[in-house]
Protein backbone atom coordinates (compact mmCIF):
# COMPACT_ATOMS: atom_id res chain seq x y z
CA UNK A 1 0.00 0.00 0.00
CA UNK A 2 1.79 3.43 -1.02
CA UNK A 3 2.12 6.16 1.62
CA UNK A 4 1.84 10.01 1.65
CA UNK A 5 5.39 11.49 2.81
CA UNK A 6 6.16 15.40 3.85
CA UNK A 7 7.45 17.05 0.88
CA UNK A 8 11.11 17.97 2.09
CA UNK A 9 12.98 21.08 0.22
CA UNK A 10 16.97 20.65 -0.39
CA UNK A 11 19.30 21.50 2.10
CA UNK A 12 20.22 25.26 0.97
CA UNK A 13 24.46 26.15 0.15
CA UNK A 14 26.07 27.73 2.58
CA UNK A 15 26.52 31.90 1.74
CA UNK A 16 29.76 32.91 1.50
CA UNK A 17 30.59 35.53 4.06
CA UNK A 18 27.26 34.82 6.04
CA UNK A 19 25.03 32.72 7.65
CA UNK A 20 21.97 30.45 7.03
CA UNK A 21 19.42 30.22 10.73
CA UNK A 22 16.77 27.64 10.52
CA UNK A 23 17.61 23.55 10.04
CA UNK A 24 13.85 22.55 9.11
CA UNK A 25 13.14 22.09 5.29
CA UNK A 26 9.68 20.86 5.52
CA UNK A 27 6.77 22.38 3.59
CA UNK A 28 6.11 25.95 5.13
CA UNK A 29 9.39 26.09 6.99
CA UNK A 30 11.37 29.41 6.66
CA UNK A 31 15.24 30.02 6.49
CA UNK A 32 17.34 33.55 7.08
CA UNK A 33 20.62 34.33 5.30
CA UNK A 34 22.71 36.67 7.86
CA UNK A 35 25.80 38.49 6.43
CA UNK A 36 28.97 38.57 8.44
CA UNK A 37 29.96 42.41 9.22
CA UNK A 38 30.99 44.24 6.61
CA UNK A 39 29.09 43.13 4.44
CA UNK A 40 25.53 43.41 3.12
CA UNK A 41 22.68 40.92 1.79
CA UNK A 42 21.80 40.96 -2.20
CA UNK A 43 18.51 39.07 -2.26
CA UNK A 44 16.03 38.07 0.20
CA UNK A 45 16.78 37.55 3.79
CA UNK A 46 13.97 34.72 4.12
CA UNK A 47 12.83 31.67 1.98
CA UNK A 48 10.03 29.54 2.78
CA UNK A 49 10.08 25.89 1.40
CA UNK A 50 6.83 25.47 -1.03
CA UNK A 51 4.35 22.41 -1.64
CA UNK A 52 6.16 21.36 -4.70
CA UNK A 53 9.61 21.02 -2.63
CA UNK A 54 11.35 23.89 -3.83
CA UNK A 55 12.31 27.27 -1.93
CA UNK A 56 10.52 30.41 -3.23
CA UNK A 57 13.30 31.95 -4.47
CA UNK A 58 17.54 32.41 -5.44
CA UNK A 59 19.53 32.07 -2.10
CA UNK A 60 20.83 35.61 -1.79
CA UNK A 61 24.84 36.89 -1.50
CA UNK A 62 26.68 38.96 0.77
CA UNK A 63 29.04 41.47 -0.54
CA UNK A 64 31.12 43.83 0.79
CA UNK A 65 30.12 47.07 1.94
CA UNK A 66 31.33 50.01 0.08
CA UNK A 67 31.48 53.62 1.37
CA UNK A 68 31.82 54.79 -2.05
CA UNK A 69 34.61 58.34 -2.19
CA UNK A 70 34.51 60.25 0.63
CA UNK A 71 34.67 64.13 0.35
CA UNK A 72 37.16 66.19 -1.29
CA UNK A 73 39.49 68.16 0.56
CA UNK A 74 40.35 72.21 -0.16
CA UNK A 75 44.03 72.55 -0.96
CA UNK A 76 44.79 68.90 -0.56
CA UNK A 77 43.78 65.03 -1.95
CA UNK A 78 43.51 61.79 -0.78
CA UNK A 79 44.93 58.40 -1.17
CA UNK A 80 43.71 55.29 -1.16
CA UNK A 81 43.74 51.68 -2.98
CA UNK A 82 39.70 50.90 -2.72
CA UNK A 83 37.08 51.99 -0.88
CA UNK A 84 35.31 48.65 0.63
CA UNK A 85 34.79 47.73 4.59
CA UNK A 86 38.41 47.81 6.61
CA UNK A 87 39.70 49.98 3.86
CA UNK A 88 41.72 53.43 4.05
CA UNK A 89 42.01 57.13 2.89
CA UNK A 90 45.08 59.38 3.04
CA UNK A 91 44.66 62.99 3.23
CA UNK A 92 47.69 65.31 2.32
CA UNK A 93 48.07 68.93 1.95
CA UNK A 94 49.78 70.91 -0.75
CA UNK A 95 52.81 72.89 -0.18
CA UNK A 96 52.21 75.51 2.12
CA UNK A 97 49.21 74.48 3.80
CA UNK A 98 49.51 71.64 6.90
CA UNK A 99 46.55 69.50 7.87
CA UNK A 100 43.82 69.57 10.67
CA UNK A 101 42.31 66.90 11.88
CA UNK A 102 42.92 62.90 11.06
CA UNK A 103 44.19 62.86 7.94
CA UNK A 104 43.19 58.69 7.71
CA UNK A 105 39.65 57.50 7.69
CA UNK A 106 38.35 53.97 7.67
CA UNK A 107 35.09 52.31 5.82
CA UNK A 108 32.84 51.20 8.42
CA UNK A 109 30.68 48.46 8.34
CA UNK A 110 27.97 51.04 8.55
CA UNK A 111 28.91 52.01 5.02
CA UNK A 112 30.03 55.51 6.49
CA UNK A 113 33.38 56.67 6.75
CA UNK A 114 35.03 57.45 10.25
CA UNK A 115 35.53 60.77 11.90
CA UNK A 116 35.04 64.10 9.86
CA UNK A 117 37.23 65.66 6.41
CA UNK A 118 40.40 67.00 8.17
CA UNK A 119 41.39 70.78 6.79
CA UNK A 120 43.90 72.20 4.99
CA UNK A 121 45.28 75.37 6.57
CA UNK A 122 48.27 77.90 5.38
CA UNK A 123 51.21 76.82 7.25
CA UNK A 124 54.10 79.61 8.06
CA UNK A 125 57.24 80.13 9.73
CA UNK A 126 58.22 82.90 11.19
CA UNK A 127 60.92 85.54 9.62
CA UNK A 128 64.54 84.58 10.27
CA UNK A 129 67.06 87.14 11.25
CA UNK A 130 70.41 86.40 11.39
CA UNK A 131 73.49 88.85 12.33
CA UNK A 132 76.19 89.59 9.49
CA UNK A 133 73.95 87.67 7.08
CA UNK A 134 71.44 88.32 3.93
CA UNK A 135 68.64 85.87 3.86
CA UNK A 136 68.03 84.85 0.44
CA UNK A 137 64.44 83.37 -0.19
CA UNK A 138 61.27 85.47 0.90
CA UNK A 139 58.91 82.83 0.79
CA UNK A 140 58.42 81.54 4.59
CA UNK A 141 55.32 79.13 4.20
CA UNK A 142 55.36 75.40 5.04
CA UNK A 143 57.70 73.27 2.51
CA UNK A 144 59.88 76.11 1.62
CA UNK A 145 63.23 76.81 2.12
CA UNK A 146 65.60 79.57 2.74
CA UNK A 147 69.50 79.99 2.40
CA UNK A 148 71.70 81.98 4.85
CA UNK A 149 74.83 83.77 3.50
CA UNK A 150 77.40 85.65 5.69
CA UNK A 151 78.22 88.76 4.60
CA UNK A 152 82.57 89.21 3.21
CA UNK A 153 84.49 88.91 6.71
CA UNK A 154 82.21 86.21 8.25
CA UNK A 155 82.25 82.70 8.56
CA UNK A 156 78.99 80.67 8.60
CA UNK A 157 78.58 77.76 12.00
CA UNK A 158 75.68 75.64 11.29
CA UNK A 159 73.06 74.89 8.32
CA UNK A 160 73.27 77.65 5.64
CA UNK A 161 70.02 75.89 4.17
CA UNK A 162 66.93 75.94 6.57
CA UNK A 163 63.11 74.04 5.67
CA UNK A 164 60.05 75.28 6.62
CA UNK A 165 58.51 72.43 8.49
CA UNK A 166 54.97 71.27 9.70
CA UNK A 167 53.35 73.95 13.08
CA UNK A 168 55.54 76.36 11.23
CA UNK A 169 58.83 75.52 12.43
CA UNK A 170 62.25 75.66 10.79
CA UNK A 171 64.10 72.61 10.27
CA UNK A 172 66.96 73.85 12.28
CA UNK A 173 68.19 76.30 14.49
CA UNK A 174 69.83 79.37 12.77
CA UNK A 175 73.25 79.80 12.19
CA UNK A 176 75.15 82.60 13.30
CA UNK A 177 78.13 84.35 11.48
CA UNK A 178 81.04 85.17 13.26
CA UNK A 179 84.80 85.84 12.93
CA UNK A 180 87.51 82.77 13.74
CA UNK A 181 90.66 81.89 13.41
CA UNK A 182 92.04 78.52 14.07
CA UNK A 183 95.26 79.09 12.56
CA UNK A 184 97.66 76.96 11.09
CA UNK A 185 95.75 73.25 10.57
CA UNK A 186 97.87 70.16 11.66
CA UNK A 187 100.40 68.49 9.97
CA UNK A 188 99.06 64.70 9.08
CA UNK A 189 101.82 62.44 8.50
CA UNK A 190 101.49 60.81 4.84
CA UNK A 191 98.39 63.27 4.04
CA UNK A 192 98.01 66.28 2.57
CA UNK A 193 94.88 68.83 2.46
CA UNK A 194 92.90 68.87 -0.35
CA UNK A 195 90.38 72.16 -0.04
CA UNK A 196 87.28 72.72 2.27
CA UNK A 197 85.72 70.34 3.46
CA UNK A 198 82.33 69.36 1.64
CA UNK A 199 80.20 68.18 4.49
CA UNK A 200 80.92 70.89 7.48
CA UNK A 201 81.33 74.94 7.38
CA UNK A 202 84.54 76.06 8.15
CA UNK A 203 86.51 73.19 7.50
CA UNK A 204 89.06 71.50 5.58
CA UNK A 205 89.44 67.86 3.71
CA UNK A 206 92.42 65.50 4.43
CA UNK A 207 93.58 62.59 1.98
CA UNK A 208 96.35 60.55 2.44
CA UNK A 209 99.25 59.84 -0.08
CA UNK A 210 98.73 56.78 -2.56
CA UNK A 211 98.97 53.66 -0.51
CA UNK A 212 97.57 55.00 2.41
CA UNK A 213 94.43 54.68 3.90
CA UNK A 214 92.22 57.38 6.32
CA UNK A 215 91.74 55.88 9.92
CA UNK A 216 89.35 58.39 11.82
CA UNK A 217 87.32 61.55 9.76
CA UNK A 218 89.02 63.20 7.00
CA UNK A 219 87.73 66.55 8.10
CA UNK A 220 89.24 68.89 10.36
CA UNK A 221 86.25 71.89 11.86
CA UNK A 222 87.56 75.34 12.65
CA UNK A 223 85.64 75.19 16.29
CA UNK A 224 84.24 78.09 17.85
CA UNK A 225 86.89 78.20 20.39
CA UNK A 226 89.46 78.71 17.40
CA UNK A 227 90.54 75.04 17.83
CA UNK A 228 90.33 72.37 14.96
CA UNK A 229 88.59 69.74 16.13
CA UNK A 230 90.01 66.45 17.49
CA UNK A 231 90.81 63.54 17.18
CA UNK A 232 93.31 64.34 14.09
CA UNK A 233 92.77 61.53 11.70
CA UNK A 234 96.04 59.21 10.35
CA UNK A 235 97.10 57.67 7.21
CA UNK A 236 97.89 54.10 7.59
CA UNK A 237 99.90 51.98 5.22
CA UNK A 238 97.01 50.05 3.33
CA UNK A 239 97.09 46.79 3.43
CA UNK A 240 96.38 43.87 0.16
CA UNK A 241 95.57 41.43 2.43
CA UNK A 242 97.20 37.83 1.86
CA UNK A 243 98.85 37.38 -1.57
CA UNK A 244 97.44 35.37 -3.87
CA UNK A 245 97.61 31.57 -4.14
CA UNK A 246 99.40 30.01 -6.66
CA UNK A 247 99.46 26.28 -7.65
CA UNK A 248 102.49 24.12 -6.50
CA UNK A 249 104.38 27.16 -4.68
CA UNK A 250 104.94 28.37 -1.57
CA UNK A 251 105.33 32.07 0.33
CA UNK A 252 107.95 33.65 1.34
CA UNK A 253 107.35 36.73 3.17
CA UNK A 254 104.89 38.19 6.00
CA UNK A 255 104.49 41.58 5.23
CA UNK A 256 101.73 42.54 3.57
CA UNK A 257 101.08 46.35 3.64
CA UNK A 258 101.72 49.06 0.77
CA UNK A 259 105.13 48.40 -0.90
CA UNK A 260 106.03 45.27 0.45
CA UNK A 261 107.37 42.24 -1.81
CA UNK A 262 106.86 39.00 -1.06
CA UNK A 263 108.65 36.71 -2.95
CA UNK A 264 107.29 32.72 -4.49
CA UNK A 265 109.13 29.77 -4.70
CA UNK A 266 108.46 26.44 -5.98
CA UNK A 267 107.16 22.86 -3.93
CA UNK A 268 109.56 20.27 -3.90
CA UNK A 269 109.39 18.78 -7.88
CA UNK A 270 108.77 21.93 -9.65
CA UNK A 271 110.54 25.03 -10.81
CA UNK A 272 109.71 28.16 -11.78
CA UNK A 273 108.68 28.84 -15.53
CA UNK A 274 109.99 32.46 -16.04
CA UNK A 275 111.93 34.87 -14.66
CA UNK A 276 109.32 36.81 -12.48
CA UNK A 277 108.98 35.27 -8.86
CA UNK A 278 107.98 38.39 -6.79
CA UNK A 279 104.75 40.21 -6.42
CA UNK A 280 104.20 43.87 -4.97
CA UNK A 281 101.68 45.37 -2.48
CA UNK A 282 100.90 48.38 -4.95
CA UNK A 283 98.74 51.69 -3.94
CA UNK A 284 95.35 50.86 -4.51
CA UNK A 285 95.14 47.62 -2.22
CA UNK A 286 95.71 44.86 -4.59
CA UNK A 287 98.60 42.59 -5.77
CA UNK A 288 100.84 43.24 -8.82
CA UNK A 289 99.35 41.11 -11.74
CA UNK A 290 102.65 39.26 -12.75
CA UNK A 291 102.24 36.03 -14.01
CA UNK A 292 104.22 33.15 -11.94
CA UNK A 293 103.64 29.66 -12.64
CA UNK A 294 105.46 26.57 -11.28
CA UNK A 295 105.90 23.78 -13.69
CA UNK A 296 106.89 19.92 -12.65
CA UNK A 297 110.85 19.88 -12.61
CA UNK A 298 112.78 17.56 -15.41
CA UNK A 299 115.70 16.10 -15.19
CA UNK A 300 118.40 17.06 -18.51
CA UNK A 301 120.40 14.94 -20.03
CA UNK A 302 124.53 16.30 -19.63
CA UNK A 303 126.07 13.52 -21.31
CA UNK A 304 127.19 13.77 -25.11
CA UNK A 305 127.26 9.62 -24.85
CA UNK A 306 123.81 8.79 -23.45
CA UNK A 307 120.52 8.15 -25.63
CA UNK A 308 117.56 8.38 -22.94
CA UNK A 309 114.28 6.94 -24.90
CA UNK A 310 112.20 8.07 -22.44
CA UNK A 311 110.57 11.48 -20.51
CA UNK A 312 112.44 13.62 -18.25
CA UNK A 313 110.37 14.20 -15.75
CA UNK A 314 110.76 13.43 -12.24
CA UNK A 315 110.41 9.96 -10.49
CA UNK A 316 110.76 8.59 -13.75
CA UNK A 317 112.73 5.76 -14.17
CA UNK A 318 114.87 5.34 -17.60
CA UNK A 319 116.33 2.64 -19.94
CA UNK A 320 119.72 3.85 -21.37
CA UNK A 321 121.25 3.27 -24.04
CA UNK A 322 124.02 4.84 -25.70
CA UNK A 323 124.25 6.29 -29.06
CA UNK A 324 126.15 5.04 -32.22
CA UNK A 325 129.81 4.42 -31.77
CA UNK A 326 129.26 3.72 -27.72
CA UNK A 327 128.67 0.91 -25.90
CA UNK A 328 126.94 0.55 -22.20
CA UNK A 329 129.45 0.45 -19.47
CA UNK A 330 127.34 1.44 -16.38
CA UNK A 331 123.80 1.09 -15.12
CA UNK A 332 121.50 0.20 -17.70
CA UNK A 333 118.34 2.74 -16.12
CA UNK A 334 118.43 5.84 -14.04
CA UNK A 335 115.93 7.67 -12.47
CA UNK A 336 114.96 11.55 -12.22
CA UNK A 337 114.65 12.74 -8.39
CA UNK A 338 113.15 15.67 -7.37
CA UNK A 339 116.18 18.03 -7.47
CA UNK A 340 116.43 17.51 -10.83
CA UNK A 341 119.80 15.14 -11.14
CA UNK A 342 119.66 11.47 -12.61
CA UNK A 343 120.12 8.67 -10.13
CA UNK A 344 123.08 7.00 -10.57
CA UNK A 345 124.02 9.97 -12.91
CA UNK A 346 123.99 9.93 -16.04
CA UNK A 347 127.75 10.94 -17.38
CA UNK A 348 130.18 10.16 -20.18
CA UNK A 349 131.18 7.12 -18.43
CA UNK A 350 128.59 5.34 -18.53
CA UNK A 351 128.77 4.85 -22.38
CA UNK A 352 132.25 4.27 -23.48
CA UNK A 353 133.62 4.50 -27.10
CA UNK A 354 133.83 1.37 -28.96
CA UNK A 355 136.97 0.10 -29.80
CA UNK A 356 138.36 -0.80 -33.53
CA UNK A 357 141.35 -2.62 -32.72
CA UNK A 358 145.27 -1.87 -33.79
CA UNK A 359 144.64 -1.34 -37.81
CA UNK A 360 146.96 -3.69 -40.11
CA UNK A 361 150.37 -1.51 -41.01
CA UNK A 362 150.43 -1.77 -45.16
CA UNK A 363 153.19 -3.61 -46.47
CA UNK A 364 156.03 -1.15 -47.05
CA UNK A 365 155.07 1.44 -44.53
CA UNK A 366 153.87 2.04 -41.05
CA UNK A 367 150.17 3.38 -38.77
CA UNK A 368 150.89 6.89 -36.81
CA UNK A 369 148.53 7.01 -33.88
CA UNK A 370 147.89 5.25 -30.87
CA UNK A 371 143.93 5.64 -29.86
CA UNK A 372 141.61 3.33 -32.06
CA UNK A 373 138.67 3.99 -30.45
CA UNK A 374 135.38 5.56 -32.35
CA UNK A 375 136.22 8.79 -33.50
CA UNK A 376 139.59 8.69 -33.35
CA UNK A 377 141.71 9.13 -36.96
CA UNK A 378 144.95 7.40 -37.45
CA UNK A 379 147.64 7.98 -40.52
CA UNK A 380 148.95 5.99 -43.25
CA UNK A 381 152.65 6.59 -44.31
CA UNK A 382 155.13 4.35 -47.20
CA UNK A 383 158.12 3.86 -47.04
CA UNK A 384 160.51 5.75 -48.96
CA UNK A 385 160.20 5.01 -52.16
CA UNK A 386 156.59 4.25 -52.50
CA UNK A 387 153.16 6.30 -52.22
CA UNK A 388 149.92 5.65 -50.97
CA UNK A 389 147.11 4.84 -52.99
CA UNK A 390 143.29 5.31 -51.96
CA UNK A 391 142.85 7.15 -48.88
CA UNK A 392 145.89 8.35 -45.79
CA UNK A 393 143.31 8.43 -43.40
CA UNK A 394 140.93 5.89 -41.95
Amino acid sequence: MPECLQMICKTPLPVVNGEIEGSEYTVGSHIIYKCSQGHKLEGPSKLTCQKDGTWDGKAPLCALIDCGPPEDISHGFLNSSGFHYNEYVQYFCFPGYEIHGSPTRQCLASGMWSGSVPSCLPCECSKPSVQHANIIGDNFSCGHSITIKCHDGFKLFGHSELSCESAGKWSSGFPYCGKVNCGPPPVILNAFINGSSSTFENAIKYTCLAGYVMQGNQDLVCTEEGKWSKPYPTCQLRSCGPPPSIPNTVINGNSYTFGSVIEYGCENGYVMDGEVATKRCVDDGSWSTEEITCVPRKCKLQSDTVKVKADYDINKTVTVTCKTGYTLSGPSTSTCMTDGNWLPPLTDDVCSPISCGQPSAPDHGTVLGTRYFYKDTVLYQCDAGYEIHVSAKK
